[in-house]
């Protein structure tokens, strides 16, 4: 989550008859687990992570939302100075007080790979898309106003 909030769903779009046919057919899908519409995600933004599922049962409208998400990606740029910095922080946090799903030790040896490799963008682990299922796009909560 850090990572799409400070970076945006730019990455997503970088070819747009891809991207748009992956967002209709995950929310034709609908395997997520999630049962809200929405969860914040923004540090210092107003971006939230929208489940496809709930959208597509409560709205279904493909086409808008991902004008939502191109006008998002036009306003959210990818700042990967303030990515470094935010994972820092965390580790930080980290250093002191060991959450229950990660060790600082695994924290520190992932941020090495991250800053190996300048940032990239991860996917989901299979673990994680087995127990989760997620489907999800990242918006600007000011696209979803007219959904409410």
């Amino acid at each position: 989550m850090i990572y799409q909030s400070v970076m945006g769903p730019g990455h997503l779009l970088e070819d747009g008859a891809v991207a748009f046919r992956s967002l209709k057919n995950e929310m034709e899908k609908r395997e997520g687990k999630a049962k809200n519409l929405f969860i914040d995600i923004g540090l210092d933004n107003d971006l939230v992570r929208v489940n496809l599922n709930v959208f597509q049962e409560k709205i279904g409208d493909a086409q808008n939302f991902f004008s939502a998400i191109k006008e998002t990606a036009k306003i959210i740029k990818p700042d990967k100075s303030k990515l470094q910095k935010v994972w820092g922080q965390v580790g930080q946090i980290f250093s002191v007080v060991e959450p229950h799903f990660l060790s600082y030790s695994i924290w520190k040896e992932f941020t090495e790979f991250l800053q190996k490799n300048n940032f990239p963008y991860i996917s989901h682990s299979e673990i994680y898309k087995k127990n989760y299922c997620p489907s999800y796009r990242v918006v600007l909560r000011k696209y979803l106003v007219s959904y409410q």
